[in-house]
């Protein structure tokens, strides 16, 4: 499938040259086959890079590129991508078995602790 250049340059990095954060759960999720929540795509894009990476070796010529990137001249950083790479990139999928699908809310405990998590269908306390 198909994407920007800068979301999947978003998706490798961590930084974002897309002012549509729901690009980036698009290539997160299509590659993983999952439906990531927030809090799991700082370990879904770390999980990816190798995978891009392999897909499109000429990445490797942006690293140290996103160091500089900032909210004034992002934009900037997306024209040279796409003077770099072209508009968009193609990207396959990670091959099935190798993610390690984590339930959302599970996740979320083990992050902060159970006590900081409230879900939609826990029943209040009274």
């Amino acid at each position: 499938m198909e994407f920007k250049t800068e979301v999947v340059i978003s998706a490798f990095t961590g930084r974002m040259l897309t002012s549509d954060i729901g690009e980036i759960y698009e290539v997160l999720n299509y590659l993983l086959d999952d439906n990531l929540f927030t809090h799991q795509l700082p370990r879904a894009g770390r999980f990816v890079k190798p995978f891009i990476l392999e897909q499109h070796p000429q990445l490797e010529e942006w690293e140290g590129y996103d160091e500089h990137i900032n909210t004034e001249n992002w934009k900037e950083y997306v024209e040279k991508a796409h003077d770099l790479f072209g508009e968009t990139l193609e990207l396959e999928p990670v091959p099935n078995g190798v993610w390690n699908y984590k339930d959302p809310i599970q996740e979320a405990e083990e992050m902060v602790g159970k006590d900081k998590v409230i879900s939609v269908t826990d029943t209040p306390k009274k």
